[in-house]
């Protein structure tokens, strides 16, 4: 059998045809082993009629074998492949007429030959793919020899009705199509929110027959930077990841266990006959650690770390709803303690969650309605006395009027949307104020903007920045962009990098904010064009109390003159910490002390104040100014 199976192998091979492509595109059809189908049956019992045959089939030809999707008149469902009708039928375009099988040395060990009353007559059309693939037959057979074989008529309707086949098998392959589509993501083919949706009740059902000990467990994960891989390597590496990410889970979970993605970097595990909570925290820590390992994409390493929530049936919820919710409320609470990290939901998780919500809603309803804008804090000169620039400070108005600091939308900064939008109109607003200031005649001196890292990862960020600014006829060097150690963290170090240059070489200085708090401070300082120094409010706070705060402050300012940097502190709210930082060479100060954030036109008239102004005014109440550090000058 094999030596004829391997001659009919060449033989299909010197037709141009490729063995392992045909049985593809048979398999393709996930037919093969299937129940019976009226509609495949109507066309055998049609082909038999017309042929007035005994006999029909449809015969698909796997490997080894030939399998009848329907039989008309024929007891088997299945023969061998070797010395059969269909194997040689499918090697030509036509009908292959065999007018008496018993006189044919191709059959002479054919097992329909063999059967009593053995089959005598043959006529089999190809069944012939769109793809040019020939995957079986349409037959009708006699066990009659017939010497004239089949009309003409009765030959082109067999063609005809082998077309058929074809076309019901594309149309069941669409509709498994469909079906599949339903209830998977094409993209990582791990179930969609609807199967997700549907395994989830099956399993709670599941459990609820059985004894209280047995717990189903829904885990929530959510890639932490996903959103900086779209933006700095593109949606191509993003999809990499996602598809890396779903390779990753589907190894991971055990038979009956279930691993889907709802949408954008969010996958769902869910994972009946959990046992305990310790059980499934070293579970979810074995993940973490196999998604932490690099993932090498087109040249670039790009990062699958992920936040995971817990939450489990029934101590935390009894309902499918009920358990997603609280798993993605576990997962939230991961992100905001760090990330890359493990949360098990506890019941005093939901009032966090709702403010953050809460929080991110609150951003884009002001969005809509204008109401964030800027509010500007004074820096003064401890020498002169003089206010030498701001920093712009965001504020958002609510629905009651009230204004907020930004601490309370935190959460805004980090998603790419909301973060891009809040530093636009935030730059509207301060060029409109720049404009105003300058038409007035006030010496404003500088202002400092903040820029998040989802605005500095942008390609176009500088480009956009100096256009609105020459729009609004403002120079460059009147401009400081702030930011934070943290943007030098995790993916898009490089384009960070790439837009710091560019906008210190067209004259904007940049500032280094929260000097001292973060991680490889002195790095930066040397690779970045950075101008300004912000030492932050932790260090200034205890400054009359704490040696070794004034040790660090000093050694600060030192390291900033010999770099050619300044030096701004931050937070200054008391008469003797102005004083201590004047006299340990601090110039620049910003604080409650001297003056808080206030409106554009507030800012106005404090410049022109502060600029006429001699040092007995700057100790009056307006500036809160205190004695001390009145006496000191």
């Amino acid at each position: 059998m094999h030596i004829l199976h391997g001659a009919y192998q060449a033989a299909i091979g010197g037709m141009g045809l490729d063995e392992a492509e045909r049985l593809a595109a048979l398999r393709n059809y996930q037919v093969l082993d299937t129940v019976a189908e009226l509609s495949f049956d109507r066309i055998t019992r049609a082909a038999a009629d017309v042929c007035g045959a005994p006999m029909a089939l449809i015969s698909l030809v796997d490997e080894h074998r030939l399998w009848f999707k329907s039989n008309i008149g024929v007891a088997l469902k299945k023969t061998i492949r070797s010395n059969s009708f269909c194997a040689q039928a499918i090697r030509q375009d036509g009908l292959l007429i065999v007018p008496d099988a018993s006189a044919d040395p191709r059959f002479a060990d054919n097992p329909l030959l063999m059967q009593p009353s053995g089959v005598r007559f043959y006529a089999g059309a190809p069944l012939i793919t769109p793809g040019g693939h020939r995957i079986g037959t349409l037959c009708v057979l006699d066990r009659k020899a017939r010497a004239n074989g089949l009309n003409a008529m009765q030959s082109g309707v067999m063609q005809t009705l082998s077309a058929q086949v074809v076309a019901e098998l594309e149309l069941g392959r669409t509709a498994a199509r469909i079906a599949w589509l339903m209830r998977h993501d094409t993209l990582t083919e791990l179930p969609n929110r609807l199967m997700c949706q549907e395994r989830l009740t099956q399993a709670l059902a599941a459990a609820t027959s059985r004894s209280n000990a047995y717990h189903v467990g829904v885990v929530s994960l959510d890639l932490d930077h996903f959103k900086r891989v779209n933006d700095v390597f593109g949606h191509d590496a993003g999809d990499a990841l996602l598809q890396r990410v779903a390779a990753i889970l589907a190894g991971f979970i055990r038979p009956g266990e279930t691993a889907a993605r709802l949408g954008g970097d969010e996958f769902i595990l869910i994972l009946p006959d959990c046992h305990t909570n310790t059980a499934l925290q070293h579970r979810m820590d074995d993940l973490l650690e196999r998604l932490r390992q690099p993932y090498l994409f087109d040249g670039n390493v790009l990062d699958g770390r992920a936040s995971i929530g817990i939450a489990t049936f029934p101590r935390h919820c009894r309902d499918a709803g009920g358990l997603l919710k609280k798993a993605a409320t576990a997962m939230y609470r991961a992100k905001s303690a760090g990330r890359d990290s493990v949360s098990i939901y506890r019941h005093d998780f939901g009032a966090d969650f709702e403010r953050r919500v809460g929080a991110l809603n609150a951003v884009h309803i002001a969005l809509r309605r204008g109401d964030i804008f800027p509010y500007y804090q004074p820096q003064f000169s401890l020498r002169t006395g003089e206010i030498v620039g701001c920093e712009a400070l965001l504020r958002l108005r609510d629905s009651a009027g009230k204004v907020h600091p930004p601490k309370e939308i935190e959460d805004a900064f980090e998603d790419r949307d909301l973060g891009i939008g809040i530093g636009a109109i935030m730059l509207t607003h301060i060029v409109r104020d720049i404009r105003g200031w300058l038409a007035a005649g006030i010496n404003y001196g500088h202002v400092s903007i903040n820029a998040s890292a989802v605005e500095l990862r942008r390609v176009d960020y500088a480009e956009s920045l100096f256009k609105t600014l020459a729009q609004g006829g403002i120079s460059p060097s009147r401009v400081h962009v702030e930011l934070t150690e943290s943007v030098f963290f995790g993916h898009g170090y490089e384009k960070i990098e790439a837009t710091i240059r560019a906008l210190s070489a067209g004259g904007i200085k940049i500032a280094l904010d929260d000097f001292g708090t973060g991680f490889a401070t002195l790095v930066h300082l040397k690779k970045f064009p950075i101008d300004i120094i912000k030492i932050d409010r932790s260090f200034i706070e205890n400054l009359q109390t704490n040696s070794f705060d004034v040790a660090i402050v000093t050694a600060v300012i030192k390291l900033a003159n010999n770099l050619g940097m300044q030096i701004i502190a931050e937070g200054v709210e008391t008469a003797a910490q102005a004083e201590i930082l004047r006299s340990i060479g601090c110039d620049i100060v910003q604080g409650y002390y001297f003056a808080r954030a206030m409106t554009a036109e507030k800012y106005a008239a404090t410049c022109q104040l502060g600029t006429t102004a001699s040092m007995e005014r700057l100790t009056t109440a307006e500036f809160q100014l205190g004695a001390a550090f009145a006496n000191a000058h």
